[in-house]
């Protein structure tokens, strides 16, 4: 198919080399407009340049790091930063540093794929006492139904199967400043099977679930 451009025929499906090779001087003027465009936008607003002002009360830092795939952060009554990846590890951040190792690093356990993975983690109101985290996570289906047989591998997945979500309570250690959990401390609080597992059965850990949800450790602490 053809169109009429300027008494010469040319396709109608073209790229923007054709237009700069046959018609150099209106592919010269589009760039020129464009460019001025931008100009005019980062003149009218220079937050475009220099970032979006804060209200009173906060600041930006640049956290230093490699982040893949962060979820969400949280923050204990010291002001030390939680940030949790999708893919199954919480790590600590102070005075704006990354520590080298996670807090807690359940990749194994977590179905990372698509939009699922460990989308939830909280810090007990009590946590500075008790040093209890929670995390909510797609559980993969590998670790569901292999978990603690021979044969078991943590590199396999099966991922896009038929799983369950899943709550767990760790303790997080205060004989190192909270930098590292007692692997003997897991507790399932919802979705210790494949019968147990779905997330409608609020009811159970109603408290826990909260701040999970809504991403504070306001909420009264969970039943234990």
């Amino acid at each position: 198919m053809t169109s009429e451009v300027g008494g010469e025929s040319l396709p109608v499906h073209i790229s923007g080399a054709n237009v700069a090779r046959r018609h150099p001087p209106v592919f010269n003027r589009l760039l020129r407009l464009c460019a001025a465009v931008w100009l005019g936008m980062v003149a009218l607003s220079p937050a475009l340049l220099l970032g979006a002002s804060l209200p009173a009360g906060f600041i930006e830092t640049d956290i230093f790091g490699f982040w893949p795939e962060i979820a969400g952060v949280t923050f204990d009554p010291n002001g030390v930063m939680y940030t949790w990846e999708r893919s199954g590890k919480v790590w600590v951040v102070e005075n704006d540093v990354k520590r080298s190792t996670p807090l807690i690093d359940i990749s194994d356990e977590v179905g990372a794929y698509d939009d699922f993975g460990l989308l939830g983690f909280a810090l007990d109101p009590n946590f500075l006492q008790n040093g209890y985290i929670y995390l909510l996570y797609v559980v993969d289906h590998y670790h569901l139904v292999n978990f603690g047989a021979a044969n078991y591998n943590p590199a396999s997945n099966e991922y896009s199967h038929a799983t369950i979500g899943r709550i767990t309570r760790y303790t997080a250690r205060a004989s190192d400043s909270f930098h590292s959990v007692d692997p003997a401390s897991r507790k399932i609080l919802l979705g210790e099977t494949a019968s147990t597992g779905t997330l409608g059965r609020w009811a159970e850990t109603r408290r826990a679930v909260r701040p999970l949800l809504v991403g504070t450790t306001s909420a009264a602490s969970p039943s234990r």
